[in-house]
């Protein structure tokens, strides 16, 4: 044995983990791992959104419409890619469920990098997304295929690293960011391959100009308030769906609901200044032709009267209206749209968060002349 060179040998064997994780994050970040990934998974959502935007068909891009899944339902997309074509333009959905600030934020520095020629943005939200800029590790999935990794520090702002806590670590690191999905797939490949299969078969062109087909409602048994919710309890006679959704809304006392009347007299505390800086930071800087036209979505009474402070809507149009009085966007608020005396019209709604076609449809007969305006079309 040369025991000169058992120093070298060990160095070696040391050094190989550490290059092939290197290796491993390099290609993870390099992206080679995303069009593998689960179809119906957060990221891959975004990668089959990446896949229709590289179609050679996608020449230009004017316009587009972002945000969570009220807007993936609410907004008639199909109808505003028709508007545009009829213009000799382009206006793609990119709404996708889970969406928050940090999504929007790494979208929109995609889309500058992509796409610098695009003219103008729908930003489709409700009240609901101004009650943090924090909304849940499940993030970092859909922003992971759009990301350069350049950008770490950013979403640190917005997701800090915690200690003990391995699911942000996807903050700085791909392979972190993927392991949950390469985990999946090593368990269940067969159903992924078929999964893969079935999806690459599809047009995802035409998913960003299309709409959800969603024909139920909620019109079975009144449900107006989280207390009709509770009256079902123990019911054999209501159809499972609904007492399922039922289920699903947050029970939250008055006293625990999350109230903005200090940062609405101008004493906001750190996380609602934090809110606000971020989103007005985020609209200022679209830099388009056109204003960004900001929409607030029909909500279900339930989350305006029972689940959300009273003034959760005043807190965010205390945001956003002074911007559109600097005509920095353009808002459209359309909050209250079907709710009438207290009571949410069951028609528009096909469970508490989501429109239904019919929803949908009424909705587009008031906003989509207003978009149209704020788009200059």
């Amino acid at each position: 044995m040369n025991l000169s060179r058992f120093p070298l040998r060990m160095l070696l064997m040391l050094a190989l983990p550490v290059l092939i994780l290197l290796a491993l994050e390099w290609a993870f970040r390099a992206q080679l791992w995303s069009p593998y990934a689960k179809p119906d998974s957060h990221a891959g959502t975004s990668q089959r959104k990446l896949e229709g935007l590289r179609d050679p068909r996608v020449q230009q891009i004017d316009f587009v419409t972002l945000g969570d899944s009220r807007a993936v339902y609410g907004i008639d997309h199909a109808a505003l890619f028709a508007a545009a074509q009829a213009r000799g333009q382009t206006h793609l959905n990119l709404s996708m469920p889970g969406s928050h600030w940090m999504t929007l934020i790494l979208q929109q520095q995609w889309l500058k990098r992509e796409h610098p020629e695009l003219r103008g943005v729908v930003v489709g939200l409700s009240v609901s997304s101004f009650g943090g800029v924090f909304n849940g590790d499940y993030e970092l999935g859909i922003v992971t295929p759009w990301r350069t990794w350049q950008d770490t520090n950013r979403v640190a702002e917005l997701i800090p690293l915690q200690r003990g806590k391995p699911e942000t670590y996807a903050v700085a690191s791909a392979l972190m960011a993927w392991r949950d999905d390469v985990s999946d797939l090593l368990q269940h490949p067969g159903p992924r391959r078929k999964a893969l299969a079935w999806w690459s078969q599809q047009d995802h062109w035409l998913a960003l100009q299309s709409n959800v087909d969603e024909q139920r409602d909620l019109c079975a048994v009144p449900l107006h308030r989280v207390s009709d919710c509770d009256a079902l309890a123990g019911r054999s006679d209501v159809e499972p769906r609904l007492q399922q959704a039922c289920a699903g809304l947050p029970r939250v006392p008055v006293e625990q609901r999350w109230g903005h009347a200090a940062a609405l007299a101008g004493q906001p505390t750190e996380a609602e200044a934090t809110l606000r800086d971020t989103v007005q930071d985020h609209l200022r800087s679209w830099g388009t032709e056109r204003p960004p036209v900001v929409v607030l979505l029909p909500m279900h009474g339930t989350w305006l009267q029972d689940v959300l402070a009273s003034d959760r809507h005043a807190w965010a149009l205390s945001i956003l209206r002074p911007l559109h009085e600097a005509g920095e966007i353009v808002l459209l608020d359309h909050t209250w749209d079907f709710i009438h005396e207290g009571q949410t019209d069951c028609h528009a709604f096909w469970d508490f968060y989501h429109h239904n076609n019919a929803g949908r449809q009424r909705l587009a007969e008031r906003l989509s002349p207003e978009v149209a305006a704020a788009l200059g079309e």
